[in-house]
């Protein structure tokens, strides 16, 4: 039981003393188009502005499309023009070699956007938008002018506007409790974080439900301990206590979903081990049969399933070989047990990888691996056969989670004494921490 215990928590802690962290992949940030961005504050309360700025500053900043230039006076003046003709001068902005100029006016409770493009000449604005005072509300109405800015200029989806998923551990009560665990949701950016959960116990692992409809729409799942044993649960604005979701002996850990809602893999030691189990699910109606137990190997621990976007195969951990790699499955239709079936290894470079996340577009996994006594973010590029190494810094980094963009990752440090959230993209350099504060947060997942 204690070496599932330690390779489900991914078996390396390292104490790390530099906030340093290096992407050492070659990024396309030197190739990308550049762009200016102007605010301009005609409202009585220009600090509130100036925080809707800071975080529609970041969206652009972290976007992975645009090298955002500094500050000009010569290019402020000519955006301060009301006459959008003249503050849009192709030739102007040619001169200068900025691919995309935005301009954004805040006035009292009001405030517009004009995007102009120097590669096709054309302006998108949104006019008068209605600012409530409220900063979750507007903030959220500048993710969704972000994401809209991506969708038009780019033909990518922005993931300014999704939500993340992870556990918060903090101190508990008293010494027969002394951690507990709740699930909390945030902005991508780590802001207004909520909790969702209430139980006084210790929750790890959530996973948004894919589907905004059927039986489980609104809801998460996530492992709670409230019996002695992990067990799945459930849980939505309606049943914040959560309610146990599969009735199977023994454990059950790490639950992963396909994208089309109809099946979850999971980790369970029902069977005496720690075995690969799925479970097939209508979203309508819900649980389909019984979990099936798809792979087992004697003397051998399994975990962190994560299954393809097409849902026809599963990759996970298992150590059948001795250090914990990434093998694939291939899941057949029906409910016959695969016990015994043939995998794939696929990681074979690094040692102790754990925690795959497929991508959303099925191009790539990204997983956690020890490098040199300190975890890494690790890519498996499929269409290059080849496994990449994304993190080089001394803070241990583990959890990786792929947007629904395929493009953008949120994963967690590991600290002895903390443990922190960080969103990055592939063309970036270095990754950015998007939370702070007491408690250690882990396990993020996208919406």
């Amino acid at each position: 039981m204690m070496r599932w215990l330690l390779v489900l928590s991914t078996v390396m802690i390292t104490f790390a003393t530099s906030d340093e962290i290096v992407v050492p992949l070659q990024t396309n940030t030197t190739n990308l188009p550049s762009a200016y961005v102007s605010w301009h504050y005609k409202s009585k309360n220009n600090t509130y502005a100036r925080e809707l700025e800071k975080a529609f500053l970041f969206d652009l900043e972290n976007c992975g499309y645009l090298e955002l230039r500094e500050r000009d006076l010569e290019c402020e003046d000519i955006l301060h023009q009301a006459n959008n003709a003249l503050a849009f001068s192709p030739s102007i902005w040619k001169k200068k070699d900025i691919s995309y100029v935005m301009k954004t006016v805040v006035e009292n409770s009001q405030i517009s956007f004009f995007f102009y493009s120097s590669l096709d000449q054309k302006v998108k604005s949104f006019k008068n938008l209605p600012l409530k005072g409220n900063y979750n509300a507007d903030i959220n109405l500048i993710h969704r002018v972000a994401d809209s800015i991506f969708t038009s200029f780019f033909q990518k989806a922005g993931i300014a506007s999704k939500k993340i998923l992870y556990a918060l551990q903090t101190k508990g009560p008293n010494s027969k409790t002394p951690f507990i665990s709740v699930i909390c949701k945030s902005d991508y950016n780590g802001r207004a974080p909520v909790k969702l959960t209430k139980e006084n116990e210790y929750s790890i692992t959530p996973q948004f439900f894919p589907l905004k409809t059927g039986i489980y729409g609104d809801s998460i799942f996530y492992v709670n301990y409230r019996f002695g044993q992990s067990k799945i649960f459930i849980a939505s604005n309606k049943t914040p206590n959560g309610e146990l979701f599969l009735s199977l002996r023994g454990n059950q850990m790490l639950p992963a979903f396909s994208r089309n809602g109809q099946m979850l893999a999971f980790i369970s030691d029902a069977s005496g081990r720690a075995d690969l189990f799925v479970q097939r699910i209508d979203p309508i109606t819900g649980l389909m049969n019984k979990p099936i137990q798809a792979y087992t190997f004697p003397g051998s621990v399994q975990a962190s399933p994560t299954i393809s976007p097409d849902g026809s195969k599963v990759a996970f951990v298992s150590d059948k070989n001795g250090t914990p790699r990434i093998y694939l499955l291939e899941i057949p239709q029906g409910g016959k047990s695969l016990k015994g079936r043939a995998v794939e290894c696929l990681t074979k470079k690094y040692r102790e990888n754990t925690s795959p996340s497929w991508s959303p577009d099925g191009s790539k996994i990204a997983y956690s691996a020890n490098v040199d006594g300190v975890r890494q973010i690790m890519i498996y590029d499929f269409e290059l056969q080849e496994e990449k190494m994304l993190t080089n810094g001394k803070i241990p980094m583990e959890n990786p989670s792929f947007a629904p963009n395929s493009f953008h990752l949120v994963f967690n440090s590991t600290e002895l004494d903390s443990s922190e959230l960080y969103l990055m993209n592939l063309n970036q350099k270095t990754p950015v921490k998007i939370s702070n504060g007491p408690g250690k947060k882990h396990y993020p997942v996208w919406e």
